[in-house]
């Protein structure tokens, strides 16, 4: 699914095309938003193409892998327009984006108009000023008022070619000739079931015989095979895929594959703008035999019209590369020798050419992202929403926030000193920085956004130190980084204290009350949401799973932590036969021994054993068998008896103080006469012990030193741990927990995006030097830059965009970028919670908009610099 693609028209599996050859012109040129022309009506939201009507030139074909269905307009109301002005007004009427580019005709009027923008359900904006006379309450039409949409396939191949841009997710067949899409899809049917119908292998059939039509799994194959005779029942059903609501059989859309025929283009309109100088004859909308004209128009998933041609580049040109390499093949014969000589290459020279096509144009060395669904007060989900606020962008772009239900305003207004401080950082890195954001193709004041809301008054070397995670730590032993340089990591990313107060809790963890070293604002979620530890005694690391909060800085914090499990007992295999004594180590599976002393342990700190449990993989045994933990070689409370054939046991009762150098170990006293008991394991839990010396792991951020000075310490009140040794650390763990530079990128977070998105490819176009070759690099230079920042951190933006399908909607982006991802969590002012079910930073958007807002005004001026990329209504 998804590994193949073909050319929309043009469609051949072995060249050349003769055919073709001065039979094909392009109309208007792509320009998306419509609105950033001067003349709008003089470009097209899509490739827009005129084609000889003679033979099969005027064919069309899938494109990709999907789910194809017929549109209509279903228009109701009226409007009202008015001479002079470009406003038409509706009554009754529903309507949306999908008018936008479609062309509006007033009934009693001779001229039509091309929609620019839909303002609302009620309201839209033409591209030029409405010329007939002023009037009210009249109907109207827009054309095309049918279309071809197919819904791509996001499966497979096509989800591995790298590239910035979402992938494609609806291409649309805009002037089609439905006679022949009834024509072509018929015939699609009929083969697809004859050839069905020559093998049981359901893999090899063609995808529309494997779609499920119902009831419960049918396939249409199968439906088919209980409608006969096939040629009136695929009549039928093709019939019934150009109706407004079809039946159940096709009420998701048909199943298509790419290369498949699905129709020809129709005639060209009277409305259309004809091409100036084609090299065949248009002939006139009068003649019935004149030229066809198709507009090809792609949307990605977050529903922003993308040119086609940066598609078909991406495509086309993996046919460039060698077989093994190519992540989608084409089912249309696009390459003659080392070259593309498609007629589609020929008409669009961009294809051909080694450089990557804009994704949408650029005016007057701007690109603009239309606001769409995001200029509407909206919450989330977008359409139930669970948030507690509400949201939009303003047509100057600006970020607003209110309580959800038109409620009381969010305070996201800048600062005279935030504004100066945006005002300051363009001013000083905006023309290295806007050339990031334009390779990226992400709004600037979005990064500003980040920008604000990540650094410290905008310091390019500010950066974060997170507490390390268990998968980390193993990767620093794999890398063979010390204990030691371990050990003065956890130092220098927390704050010492000693333990007031400890609480047993019955589900394995301990409230230890701490009184910290230096105050402390530990918010809500904080510690857990940065995956917390305490260090205890320099010894054990017990993960933080709840902790009192405060808004201010404090040093008495109550801190939640899961003791730390101790496992023992029999080897993998062992079996201990009755009356015998052995005494087994409590903190791993080994061989017993007569003594206590010969399989001990010695605690490393004091605490409590607590939680004794007991259980066997077989026990034959006619005579019971008691478990006790050894204390300095003396029997405990703490202790557990199985009766004869018993498995399993708990002692959750007693309590075992222990203190640092006491040896544990684990006594199994087996009595009886006959049988045996296997594979016996015992687990304890550890808790700490009042007054222990802890730190907590709350994570540290500090500017790198300028000039890097690889010899200082990081942090030298609590730490030695200088700059160098923090480069192998994060060579060790892949940057994992470290977050450098103005956007804080997490290191291993940008060195994923790099690969995914293929961002090397784009380092030339934002004027920026080569990555370098390991994760240290990133810290003691790289990153370093805000420029170099801003586009590793785009680049996850647009990263999230693709996968998460944020919109670029400011909570959503946010949430994705600080966790990963996003879900809908409700009782919250946003609506969101991480993709594992972790926090969202409810302060991160009103931290960050502020600065967002201050960029807006700042470019809606002019600066400078200007920005290269902004949303627009």
């Amino acid at each position: 699914m998804g590994d193949t693609f073909a050319t929309p028209i043009a469609h051949q599996t072995a060249g050349p095309y003769p055919a073709f050859t001065n039979a094909l012109v392009v109309g208007r040129p792509f320009r998306q938003p419509l609105q950033t022309a001067a003349n709008p009506a003089s470009f097209s939201r899509g490739l827009e193409l005129f084609m000889s009507s003679a033979g099969d030139v005027a064919n069309i074909f899938c494109w990709l892998d999907g789910k194809l269905r017929w549109e209509r307009l279903t228009l109701a109301g009226t409007v009202s327009v008015t001479n002079g002005s470009d406003t038409v007004n509706g009554a009754g009427t529903a309507w949306d984006a999908t008018l936008e580019g479609r062309t509006l005709q007033v009934t009693g009027t001779a001229d039509a108009f091309m929609i620019l923008r839909v303002d609302s359900t009620t309201r839209l904006t033409l591209a030029r000023t409405f010329t007939g006379t002023t009037a009210a309450g009249r109907t109207y039409s827009v054309t095309p008022s049918e279309r071809l949409a197919l819904q791509t396939e996001q499966a497979g191949g096509v989800t591995r070619v790298r590239m910035i841009e979402a992938l494609p997710h609806f291409a649309f067949y805009e002037n089609v000739e439905r006679t022949a899409v009834q024509t072509a899809l018929e015939a699609l049917l009929t083969n697809a079931y004859a050839h069905a119908t020559t093998t049981n292998v359901r893999r090899n059939w063609h995808r529309s015989m494997r779609m499920v039509v119902g009831p419960g799994t049918r396939t249409l194959k199968a439906h088919l095979d209980r409608h006969l005779p096939v040629a009136a029942e695929v009549t039928r059903l093709v019939t019934d895929f150009f109706s407004a609501t079809p039946a159940a059989q096709l009420r998701g859309g048909l199943d298509v594959s790419a290369g498949d025929a699905i129709g020809r283009a129709a005639p060209f309109l009277a409305s259309d703008p004809l091409p100036a100088a084609a090299p065949f004859d248009l002939k006139t909308a009068a003649d019935a035999d004149r030229a066809r004209r198709l507009t090809f128009h792609v949307q990605d998933r977050c529903e922003q019209t993308i040119n086609p041609v940066y598609y078909l580049h991406r495509f086309m040109r993996q046919m460039l590369l060698p077989a093994a390499d190519r992540r989608i093949t084409s089912v249309t014969d696009v390459v003659s020798g080392a070259a593309l000589t498609h007629p589609l290459a020929i008409l669009f020279p961009a294809l051909a050419a080694a450089a990557l096509p804009r994704a949408r144009e650029q005016i007057a060395a701007q690109s603009r992202i239309p606001l769409g669904r995001l200029a509407n007060f909206h919450g989330h989900p977008h359409t139930a929403p669970v948030s507690q606020r509400e949201w939009h962008y303003t047509d100057d772009s600006v970020f607003e926030a209110r309580a959800r239900g038109g409620g009381a305003a969010v305070n996201l207004g800048p600062s005279p000193a935030q504004q100066a401080a945006v005002n300051a950082f363009w001013a000083a890195e905006g023309a290295t920085v806007a050339p990031a954001c334009d390779a990226l193709q992400v709004p600037c004041e979005l990064m500003i956004f980040f920008a604000g809301a990540e650094s410290v008054n905008f310091d390019p070397r500010f950066t974060r130190l997170e507490p390390l995670r268990p998968q980390n730590r193993i990767g620093l032993r794999a890398g063979g980084v010390s204990a030691a340089l371990e050990l003065e990591y956890d130092h220098a990313t927390g704050i010492g204290g000693t333990v007031t107060a400890v609480a047993l809790n019955a589900n394995n963890t301990s409230r230890i009350s701490v009184t910290l070293n230096n105050p402390r604002t530990f918010r809500q979620d904080f510690l857990t949401r940065v995956n917390s530890s305490v260090l205890v005694e320099d010894v054990d690391r017990l993960r933080v799973v709840g902790h009192t909060s405060s808004a201010a800085a404090i040093t008495n914090y109550d801190i939640t932590v899961n003791d730390l499990p101790l496992a023992g007992g029999f080897p993998n295999g062992g079996v201990q036969a009755p009356a015998v004594t052995r005494f087994y180590s409590a903190a791993t599976r080994a061989a017993g021994a007569g003594t206590h002393g010969a399989v001990a342990h010695a605690a490393t700190r004091a605490g409590t054993l607590r939680h004794l449990g007991v259980a066997a993989a077989a026990n034959t045994l006619d005579g019971a068998t008691t478990v006790t933990v050894f204390l300095n070689g003396a029997a405990s409370t703490l202790s557990v008896t199985l009766a004869s054939g018993g498995r399993n046991g708990v002692n959750n009762a007693a309590t075992v103080a222990v203190a640092s150098g006491d040896t544990i170990s684990v006594q199994v006293q087996t009595a009886g006469a006959a049988g045996d008991i296997r594979n016996l394991t015992c687990s304890l839990q550890f808790a700490p012990a009042n007054h222990a010396a802890v730190f907590v792991l709350d994570g540290f951020s500090r500017s790198v030193p300028n000039p890097w000075n690889g010899a200082a310490a990081v942090r030298a009140a609590t730490s030695t741990l200088t700059w160098d040794q923090l480069v192998t650390i994060v060579d060790a763990t892949g940057g994992a927990r470290i977050s450098p530079g103005l956007t804080q990128n997490l290191i291993s977070s940008a060195m994923e995006a790099v690969t995914r998105l293929g961002l090397r490819d784009h380092l030339a176009a934002a004027g920026l030097p080569a990555l370098p070759a390991n994760a240290g690099g990133y810290l003691n230079d790289w990153l370093l830059h805000a420029a170099h920042s801003i586009f590793l951190s785009g680049g996850e933006i647009r990263d999230s965009y693709k996968s998460d399908i944020t919109f670029l909607d400011l909570p959503l982006v946010g949430c994705a970028y600080n966790t990963g991802g996003y879900r809908a969590r409700a009782g919250t002012p946003w609506g969101l919670r991480g993709p594992r079910g972790g926090p969202f930073d409810n302060a991160y958007v009103p931290r960050g908009a502020p600065f967002l807002n201050a960029a807006a005004t700042l470019f809606s001026g002019a600066p400078a610099t200007a920005a290269s990329v902004r949303f627009m209504r």
